[in-house]
């Protein structure tokens, strides 16, 4: 999408009623990069830890098991835990091992990876807080429209 009309593009999202964030308040995404800069999910919530703003830590089971990686973000102090592999049985065990840790009351899920909107009614049935449909409206192609010269009626 071009940049000149993602924020009108958000502003219409907004007004349909959904978020465009994650959060409401200031927080710190780190993604599969910032894990693997600071060798793993502790050393990048360390690295963040002063900034005082809630952190938010991808999954997609690239130092552990993906259940055992969103165990140790919660562990570490994230607010959200982000399943991104858009597979529900990942999205199932986190949720059953941050039960089994007893970190579920104090860490939110979301769910992304390619979610289509056609996904979200069976998804109101998992235990999931916030659902990442971002590509399927803010990224989503364009309306193709091509032009083509047929005749050229003047010389330049």
């Amino acid at each position: 999408m071009p940049n000149e009309i993602k924020e009108l593009v958000r502003e219409a999202v907004r007004d349909g009623g959904l978020e465009t964030r994650i959060m409401d308040q200031p927080f710190v995404y780190l993604d599969k990069n910032y894990v693997r800069i600071f060798r793993g999910i502790a050393g990048a919530i360390e690295a963040v830890s002063g900034l005082g703003r809630a952190v938010v830590v991808q999954v997609r089971g690239e130092t552990a098991p993906i259940d055992e990686e969103a165990v140790h973000a919660a562990e570490g102090g994230a607010s959200v835990v982000m399943v991104d592999t858009g597979n529900r049985e990942h999205l199932a065990g986190v949720s059953k091992a941050l039960k089994n840790h007893g970190l579920r009351d104090r860490t939110r899920i979301a769910f992304a990876g390619n979610v289509s909107l056609d996904e979200l009614e069976g998804l109101s049935s998992e235990d999931v807080d916030l659902v990442d449909i971002g590509y399927a409206i803010l990224d989503a192609p364009c309306l193709p429209i091509r032009f083509d010269v047929v005749s050229v009626d003047k010389d330049f």
